[in-house]
């Protein structure tokens, strides 16, 4: 969603239309290796994020770009923060709640993420580290 608001910027402080891809797979690292293999002409940008340029480089082994040599950081377009979220009628209220619950359901519990990779997957695993517990993914 962030790409299509900033293009809708940029096409209008460009004058130049910007054409939006979405390219899905392997938690965005197909995007990103498209955008690698692009010709260098500046017709194609990617937004990256931290799946796609921290995350798939530890559980990608033969990843087909590096990060840190094939791509060039232009600036930070947005920050989105990370939220834990359930049913209204989930029984913890807050935070110390919730993890006294995990901790005494976890074998009941399942976790629901975007992808592997991407940034709610890397969070619950340094969740799980952090308060080791085993809960599903």
């Amino acid at each position: 969603m962030s790409a299509r608001t900033i293009s809708e910027h940029m096409s209008r402080t460009l004058g130049q239309q910007i054409v939006i891809e979405d390219i899905v797979g392997a938690g965005g690292t197909t995007g990103s290796t498209r955008a690698m293999r692009a010709a260098p002409d500046g017709f194609t940008i990617e937004r990256g994020q931290m799946g796609t340029h921290a995350t798939a480089v530890a559980l990608y082994p033969y990843l087909a770009y590096k990060p840190d040599i094939d791509f060039a950081p232009i600036g930070l377009v947005h920050w989105a923060p990370v939220m834990i979220v359930a049913r209204k009628d989930f029984p913890p209220k807050d935070l110390r709640e919730f993890v006294a619950y995990v901790k005494a359901n976890a074998q009941k519990l399942n976790v629901a993420h975007a992808g592997v990779g991407l940034i709610g997957f890397s969070c619950r695993l340094q969740h799980r580290q952090v308060r080791r517990h085993a809960v599903g993914f």
